[in-house]
């Protein structure tokens, strides 16, 4: 079964990269929502397929996506999708927008995807299998001579730590590291995975925005760590620390000593 949803995981995001491809050259529309966030044809259309294919393949599975909602969230497998995690770069036009596309077995992540269609970058990692970026194996690991406060971590804009009151968390990081760059969307999350960032620190995430991370990260050798869970007007949000496992725990001490 472990290799065959490998394979699944594999021709579902060849399907939905071909079609998101074609839409870009066709045209699509879009809608704001609510949360005054926009949503496209695009979206949907993607999440339409992909929970096609998984209620075909595997109708025992659950599935949480964010145009969709929650199908059989209680099952013992559920899929988490985002069909388009940066749907503001796709609108633009800025190849920088992926697909998220991960497989939870009783709560802990058994297969992790993120595919960058304009850029033809895909990044999986299967529990037990090592984490790959076209199929390279990536490695994380703390050889960096470098003092820790010298190195590149990544952060989320300041009002996603708003979203979990956390606004203070996010001036100490800017303080503790003059060098940060403000994270968008999933394409940070691969730019550490490739090697670019010694850490991220992420807030105000929702569940399908960070379900493929943890195990890319993992299966990579770094360390992942969800710092807080919680509802915040009946939306679930989460902060998480990954990265380099020296950078990562030296942060959770600066966090811990400043909370305390």
């Amino acid at each position: 079964m472990e290799k065959g949803l490998l394979d699944f995981g594999t021709k579902l995001l060849d399907e939905v990269r071909s079609f998101i491809l074609a839409k870009t050259e066709e045209g699509f529309q879009k809608e704001q929502k609510l949360d005054n966030s926009f949503v496209t044809t695009v979206d949907t259309g993607v999440e339409d397929i992909m929970r096609e294919r998984i209620r075909a393949a595997y109708p025992s599975h659950g599935i949480i996506g964010e145009e969709g909602g929650a199908f059989q969230s209680g099952a013992e497998f559920v899929w988490y999708l985002d069909p388009i995690d940066g749907t503001a770069e796709f609108i633009n036009g800025l190849p920088i927008y992926g697909v998220l596309l991960s497989l939870y077995r009783d709560g802990r992540p058994i297969l992790g995807m993120i595919d960058h269609p304009s850029l033809g970058v895909r990044l999986w990692a299967q529990s037990g299998r090592g984490s790959f970026i076209n199929n390279t194996l990536i490695r994380i690991n703390n050889n960096d001579n470098k003092p820790i406060q010298e190195r590149v971590i990544a952060i989320g804009p300041r009002f996603m730590f708003e979203k979990q009151n956390a606004g203070r968390t996010y001036d100490v990081l800017k303080d503790a590291f003059p060098k940060t760059e403000e994270i968008q969307n999933c394409h940070w999350h691969t730019r550490l995975l490739k090697g670019e960032f010694a850490a991220v620190v992420d807030y105000g995430l929702r569940s399908w925005d960070i379900s493929p991370v943890q195990l890319l990260v993992e299966e990579a050798g770094g360390k992942f760590i969800e710092i807080e869970n919680r509802i915040i007007d009946g939306k679930d949000r989460h902060a998480i620390i990954f990265g380099k496992p020296d950078v990562v725990d030296w942060i959770v001490k600066l966090l811990e000593a400043e909370s305390s």
